[in-house]
């Protein structure tokens, strides 16, 4: 743990030393009120959920022992999955939050 400017910083993740997190998530579906419990990884250490502006996915940060994960996830069938190849910095909050979570239109 790194202490700067107030903040305890966990330099192996690039994110805040001992920050919540989620360990699993269940969707409902309103107003049926039938759930899904999501696919998380092993082991998951989650951030909050951010949807797209349509709503047709969402986005969330998964916390590993080298770094901070992106996931993004389907509400309809409850499936995730990692985006290879990105790693987050949530010093400054939840990473996630500028996602695009929607391709741009062409």
């Amino acid at each position: 743990m790194l202490r700067l400017a107030g903040m305890r910083i966990d330099p192996r993740t690039n994110g805040l030393h001992l920050a919540p997190h989620t360990l699993s998530i269940e969707l409902v579906k309103l107003p049926e009120g039938t759930k899904a419990k999501l696919a998380l990884p092993p082991n998951a250490q989650a951030g909050p959920l951010r949807w797209s502006p349509d709503g047709k996915q969402f986005a969330f940060s998964n916390t590993v022992a080298n770094g901070i994960e992106l996931w993004l996830g389907d509400p309809i069938s409850a499936k995730t999955h990692k985006v290879a190849g990105v790693k987050l910095n949530a010093v400054l909050g939840d990473p996630s939050t500028g996602c695009p979570t929607t391709k741009p239109s062409s």
